[in-house]
């Protein structure tokens, strides 16, 4: 501007150069908000092409958090929130489940996770005749399986079987690692012929990421496996499943597990089922119909409610576990879980609060996990981690169940010897009277775990008629009841039809080993593992 005689005088271009001057700004603003909207949406599309999870180092698919958000009145600190906060956290989880389970009840069953972790592998009985044999167990015990005394499923539940694979596993193997591809492990390929789907995945966080010098350094050499064993943990990631059941190679599954399903997802009574796949026949009621009483609600579960606890809400339960009373003294608290057995709510929130935990890594020598006492064989890893979380973390939030029906082990209850069928000593889980689970009556038996019955592949009789041995002989006759129909089943047949064409209390023998072959099948040749005749799968699966 020039001022001249009292006016003022614009130049002439000033005005066009100031719109330019605008018109420029705005057009380089427009330019880069396209920009960063392009390359979030890039980023968004290659996160979702190669599945990278958000906070862990780790080739596994977390990338859809868990919509099922439960309890979250303790933040993981030990920090209580508000009784407002909790109640509407409640309320959320409580609508989110119902929700879950109107939309299966509307169409398909609900389909419920299995879920086995490998840290090492080699193709043995231990794998293949294992996870075979787990694998025809769960399908037994499921809406699928149609051979039965009625043609009714004893099951209300569809399954879906997973493998979680420790990373060394394929980087061991010299032609995965040369391929870079799961599908050229050999213990990948037989998992996934077996119907496991392989999810390869490293611990949720790295050694030098603890900070915790003393758990840092002795956590490798802890437990069964160290570090590794915290891959199970991966299992709270699978949440397109109401729930996972996670377990060890060397479990099977003897009766179908609805009660508590049908608990976890509308609150219905825990009960005792009544349905069983092979000696009893099922009565054709509705599959989820279960001996509704007090006395059956305390057969299920370990303590009362009133002495397990005050809090319990159905809609945030979001684990079941049996304990091992054995690894402590009598009496002692606390006691680490089982680590062969867990069914959980998957929740990428509880994934998260592990990975804090364990990255904090508050292990204190003599005193375990916060200075809590959590201090037993395999403390540092899984058995130790998953008791603290529900004990400490998040109370109320969990149910132990009765290790005579989950997770049976056939193990003495006392902290001394049985000599000549009497037993003696005081009850490890610190009653003063305590059950006798190697009395329990097999068709009572949901799940069993072969530790101290020995693995079935050692064919081993059992045959001496004393408590030690008795349920373990059952047991091991359940094994091989189910490898029998297995191996029918890829002949298009099965056990329950085949010994209904035999005379009365005929067993049907598959294999052609003579051992005791009654009640092994024929798959026995002599006792022990050299005895045992190895699986061999068939070419069509």
């Amino acid at each position: 501007d020039v001022k001249g005689g009292g006016k003022t005088l614009r130049n002439p271009y000033s005005k066009k150069k100031s719109k330019r001057s605008k018109t420029f700004f705005v057009v380089l603003f427009v330019l880069s908000a396209l920009a960063l909207l392009l390359l979030s949406c890039f980023v968004t599309l290659l996160h979702h092409a190669y599945h990278l999870p958000h906070n862990a180092d780790s080739v596994v698919d977390t990338s859809i958090s868990s919509s099922i958000i439960l309890d979250s009145s303790n933040d993981g600190s030990g920090n209580n929130a508000s009784a407002t906060t909790a109640t509407k956290t409640k309320a959320k989880a409580t609508a989110t489940i119902k929700a879950k389970a109107k939309a299966n009840d509307e169409g398909s069953p609900p389909v419920i996770a299995y879920a086995i972790s490998l840290t090492s592998c080699s193709a043995t009985p231990t794998l293949v005749d294992g996870a075979a044999m787990l694998g025809h167990s769960i399908h037994l015990n499921s809406v699928r399986n149609t051979n039965t005394a009625t043609g009714k499923p004893p099951s209300g539940y569809d399954y879906k079987l997973y493998a979680l694979f420790h990373t060394s596993i394929i980087e061991e193997d010299s032609n995965s690692k040369a391929s870079g591809n799961v599908d050229d492990n050999e213990c990948a390929s037989i998992l996934q012929k077996l119907g496991y789907e392989v999810v390869v995945v490293d611990i949720p966080v790295p050694l030098d990421e603890i900070q915790n010098d003393f758990l840092r350094e002795r956590l490798p050499q802890n437990g069964c496996c160290g570090e590794k064993e915290f891959i199970k943990l991966w299992a709270y990631t699978l949440d397109d499943h109401p729930f996972v059941v996670h377990l060890d190679l060397d479990t099977i599954i003897l009766r179908p597990m609805d009660e508590i399903f049908d608990f976890g997802l509308h609150g219905k009574p825990i009960t005792t089922s009544t349905k069983f796949v092979f000696d009893t026949p099922i009565d054709g009621s509705d599959n989820n119909k279960g001996i509704e009483n007090e006395e059956a609600k305390k057969d299920v579960i370990m303590w009362d409610k009133e002495e397990q606890s005050s809090g319990h809400n159905w809609s945030t339960i979001n684990a079941f576990f049996t304990r091992d009373y054995n690894m402590r003294p009598a009496g002692k608290r606390p006691v680490g879980v089982q680590g062969g057995f867990l069914i959980l709510r998957p929740s990428k929130q509880i994934f998260e609060s592990f990975q804090s935990i364990i990255r904090e890594g508050n292990f204190e020598s003599q005193k375990g996990w916060g200075g809590k006492g959590y201090q037993f064989y395999g403390a540092m890893t899984f058995q130790g981690i998953i008791p603290y979380f529900y004990d400490i973390i998040q109370p109320n939030t969990s149910i132990e169940l009765n290790r005579c029906l989950y997770n049976t082990m056939a193990d003495n209850p006392r902290d001394k010897r049985t000599v000549n069928n009497v037993v003696s000593g005081k009850c490890r889980d610190g009653r003063n009277d305590c059950e006798d689970c190697r009395e329990r009556d097999i068709q009572d038996v949901r799940t069993a775990h072969f530790t101290l019955c020995q693995k079935p592949w050692q064919c081993l009789p059992h045959k001496s008629d004393v408590l030690q041995q008795r349920l373990c002989r059952k047991l091991f006759g359940e094994w091989y009841k189910v490898r029998a129909d297995l191996e029918l089943s890829w002949e298009g047949k099965s056990l329950y039809q085949e010994e209904k064409k035999k005379n009365d209390g005929e067993k049907v023998v598959v294999g052609d080993g003579e051992y005791d072959s009654g009640h092994f099948r024929g798959f026995c040749t002599s006792t022990g593992q050299k005895g045992y005749i190895p699986m061999k799968l068939p070419d069509h699966l």
